[in-house]
């Protein structure tokens, strides 16, 4: 049902939500850039003062002492941008928005401020004026006041926040022309260089995109090896694809490699376990169960191939298991949707009364947690359902819908309730489109099918006009 630990939410086609891998990087917020950027200096002294004043809600006392500081250290963030900064983090964006423009009035050749307000712009959905101010600040590091390395890292900082927007914007050759500026000067970073292969592989061109990975992994053998990682790109594009022959001929050619990726680095673990995820979402839940025993052979302690045994065993309807497995990763992670989600799932099936009442106990614990969780919801809903408050169980499926969009297993609870309520013809429209979906995590696709077939044998007969005489 959920698969947080080792999978995303992704949109699906006719109005549902399916739990897939999500590989190919999405677009990410300028500050991100700093993810992978050499760490920076320990804030000096003054720096930490004036943080502790403005703490104590002294912000113009704490930017005194910032300008105190930058004369001494002009390498140091521009004060009212340090103050901005801090005060965003507080909540307080208008404070910062005029910050920020103070800054680049009393200083209209220093890139910070203007990388400072692209970040807010970009952050506030603004993204033509983030980059506007990211373009600009990119234009000012040739400023001849700042050294070699100081250049550089404005330059960086630039480019990356031009990279999420271009990104944003699904204009990947925008976003090509940035990665490999950045790439210029910082040729060994593998992560950075995986990302350009994620942007050529979305501009059509897989050849280079192999080629780019192919030099990541030889860079950084830490990283997904490129047979896997083209796998996740291709299971990525068929997730996206609205036409269902091409969504296919891309499931095709995310299995191709996927078996690749098993064959060529028989040693790595996480091949075998994505393949196995890939497997249970195209309904191949034998076979998928072969690819994470092998995973758990070679990592028998992984929390992800414990996820995904857990998750297998759900499918295959062996709750009892799946429960044991789940109490483990709960008690190891009592904040994890994935961990409170499914083994209140698993209780939830179980026919002890005990079991039963802590899987309420559980599913009213994760929605109290996950409040703007649709899945924490329909997973309430249905452990309410199992334990016959069907009133209680349909207020929460509501809530669950409310979204606009809810999971394959989410459409087959609300066709069971409105089942039991005998509104067939609604218990068909849920059951219907989940079903004709030929990939997805769906796993009570069995009980859905079977249910399908009862709501079928109750559906009114069309009537039909006796034929004239």
């Amino acid at each position: 049902m959920i698969r947080t630990v080792i999978a995303l939410l992704t949109n699906c086609t006719v109005a549902l939500v399916i739990l897939a891998q999500s590989t190919v990087p999405t677009p990410a917020k300028p500050e991100d850039a700093k993810k992978n950027e050499p760490a920076k200096s320990t804030p000096s002294p003054d720096v930490e003062k004036a943080l502790e004043l403005f703490k104590q809600d002294k912000p113009g006392d704490a930017l005194e002492l910032l300008k105190k500081s930058a004369k001494t250290n002009p390498l140091q963030t521009m004060p009212k941008v340090q103050l901005a900064q801090w005060f965003l983090q507080a909540n307080k964006g208008q404070n910062a928005r005029i910050l920020t423009e103070q800054a680049i009035s009393e200083d209209p050749r220093h890139p910070e401020g203007y990388i400072w307000n692209g970040n807010i712009a970009f952050n506030e959905g603004r993204v033509t004026d983030a980059m506007l101010n990211l373009s600009m600040a990119l234009l000012l590091c040739d400023d001849k006041r700042w050294d070699a390395d100081t250049k550089k890292r404005y330059q960086k900082e630039s480019r990356y926040g031009l990279v999420s927007c271009y990104e944003s914007r699904g204009d990947m050759l925008g976003a090509k022309e940035q990665l490999i500026g950045l790439l210029n000067d910082d040729t060994k970073n593998a992560q950075l260089r995986q990302r350009l292969a994620a942007t050529l592989f979305r501009l059509d061109s897989v050849e280079e995109a192999r080629k780019e990975l192919i030099q990541a992994y030889t860079d950084d053998a830490a990283l997904d090896p490129p047979e896997l990682k083209l796998a996740q790109f291709w299971q990525t594009k068929s997730n996206a694809e609205v036409d269902e022959k091409k969504a296919a001929d891309c499931r095709e050619k995310a299995e191709d490699w996927f078996k690749k990726a098993t064959s060529t680095y028989g040693k790595n673990a996480k091949c075998y376990r994505d393949y196995a995820m890939w497997l249970l979402e195209a309904y191949k839940t034998d076979a998928a169960g072969l690819y994470i025993e092998q995973a758990l052979k070679l990592e028998p302690t992984s929390a992800e191939n414990l996820a995904a045994k857990s998750l297998y065993l759900l499918y295959k309807k062996d709750f009892a298991g799946a429960d044991a497995l789940l109490e483990t990763m709960y008690k190891e992670s009592p904040n994890s949707l994935f961990a409170i989600g499914n083994l209140c799932l698993a209780l939830a099936e179980s026919t002890d009364e005990k079991k039963k009442k802590r899987s309420l106990e559980l599913g009213q614990a994760l929605t109290t947690q996950f409040a703007k969780s649709p899945v924490a919801f329909s997973i309430y809903g249905w452990a309410l359902y199992k334990s016959g408050r069907l009133d209680d169980a349909e207020k929460a499926m509501k809530t669950a819908a409310s979204a606009g969009q809810v999971s394959y297993d989410t459409a087959y609870f609300l066709a069971k309730m409105s089942y039991d309520r005998a509104k067939y013809t609604e218990a068909m429209t849920f059951l219907k489109p989940a079903l004709e979906a030929p990939h997805g995590s769906f796993v009570f696709r069995e009980d859905a099918k079977l249910l399908i077939q009862e709501v079928s044998k109750k559906m009114p007969t069309e009537k039909k006009d006796p034929p004239k005489q």
